[in-house]
């Protein structure tokens, strides 16, 4: 590696490196914390890497063995990569469009945020090397600064597909993947393609039957709560599915017609879980996440406009496993109004903005309290490009498909 940066490196024993504003590192679109980062994601036959810091600085990437604070800075840069002392097994990768006054194996960031997609070929799977980018920064103490470290596992990609409802008091159904307008999914679907996935399309419920036949060799399911209520048959079709070890996300919004939120709720309460009708709260957000591969690395947090609440409880399946509230109202002002009365009977009825249960088979299900945090920017009320809504999207998406 650069023997100028091996020169202001010591030993040490601290806390891993983070990203940071200054200096970030996101592969295959996974944030941490805790550092080094150690995640899933699919490979769909790109490997996405993102490096975040001051405009027009060089920068590279080191690839080896994850050792966390296997050196350390006088300043505190912690390199996590490599076997010290003598560190032979790491390698640095260009990434094209060297600068010039560093010949040899930096590159240049032009706008504070830079991209590079690499061919993977989609047969590739396991845990690649792990990855730490390097930035020559004249604004660091030091000179340069480390990113976060990741060491990402490749998986098959999967297939998402959403069962749309055709009710809309407007002009146009809402959330259709095709739509550009604040109303539409258009980026929600384009960025959950480029995260990896092998497909993302959309069907529409009233022409669709749920069973064995459509749900074969999907990943994931999404059901955006709407006037159809699912019969007994589709429900057992979906519980299967889940109970195999795929994935199911779920959400409501009073756009979607009157009752809609109890559309879903035949498939959901025997996970322990129900959706509440919309409280019409205008927009609101929520920064107070129980730790959980869902919420990981919302540090600014996610709004919604307009939320469905949800109860958790108890499960009546023999195979699904207690839910989980990841952002509990007890924690989240922005939970008000409460329903009147709970969707599921309780005498102390337990809310959440965000919800998940899985089952002993691998299988998971996640409800998300809003359609608005996934609407194309600028969105209404908020957007998927607000907050930390693009991270939570990724993150969702990613955990109820196995990642």
């Amino acid at each position: 590696m650069g023997a100028a940066l091996l020169a202001v490196l010591c030993g040490g024993t601290s806390a891993q490196q983070p990203n940071a504003p200054s200096s970030a590192l996101f592969v295959q679109f996974r944030d941490g914390a805790p550092w080094p980062l150690v995640a899933d994601a699919p490979n769909n036959g790109v490997l996405n890497t993102f490096v975040r810091g001051t405009p027009n600085v060089p920068w590279a990437l080191f690839l080896g063995p994850l050792h966390p604070s296997a050196l350390v800075s006088a300043g505190g840069q912690r390199l996590d990569v490599g076997t010290p002392p003598a560190f032979s097994d790491v390698v640095s990768v260009g990434s094209g469009g060297g600068d010039p006054s560093v010949t040899g194996w930096l590159s240049v960031m032009p706008s504070g945020i830079a991209s590079v997609n690499w061919p993977i070929g989609t047969g590739l799977m396991g845990t690649l090397p792990g990855i730490q980018a390097v930035l020559l920064d004249p604004t660091s103490p030091e000179g340069f600064r480390m990113t976060g470290a990741s060491r990402i596992t490749l998986k098959p990609a999967k297939s998402i597909v959403f069962v749309q409802g055709d009710y809309n008091p407007g002009p146009i159904p809402n959330c259709r993947l095709a739509d550009v307008s604040p109303y539409g999914f258009s980026t929600l679907r384009d960025t959950l393609s480029a995260a990896g996935f092998s497909s993302v399309t959309e069907v529409i419920d009233t022409a669709t039957t749920l069973n064995a036949a459509f749900t074969a060799g999907k990943g994931v399911i999404v059901l955006g709560s709407n006037q159809r209520t699912l019969s007994s048959t589709e429900i057992t079709t979906l519980h299967n599915f889940v109970r195999t070890g795929n994935g199911v996300v779920a959400y409501a919004d009073a756009q979607f017609g009157p009752n809609n939120w109890n559309s879903d709720n035949g498939f959901l309460v025997p996970f322990g879980l129900a959706v509440a009708p919309d409280n019409f709260g205008g927009n609101t957000a929520f920064g107070s996440f129980v730790t959980h591969p869902v919420t990981r690395g919302l540090t600014t947090g996610i709004t919604a406009e307009g939320i469905s609440l949800i109860q958790t409880g108890t499960p009546t399946l023999a195979y699904a496993l207690p839910p989980v509230a990841l952002a509990p109202c007890a924690s989240n002002p922005g939970c008000v109004p409460t329903p009147a009365s709970p969707p599921m009977p309780s005498a102390n009825p337990a809310y959440t903005a965000i919800a998940v249960a899985s089952s002993s088979g691998g299988g998971r299900v996640a409800v998300t309290c809003d359609r608005n945090t996934f609407l194309n920017p600028p969105g209404i009320g908020t957007s998927l490009e607000a907050a930390d809504n693009l991270l939570y999207a990724i993150n969702l998406f990613y955990w109820a498909a196995g990642y």
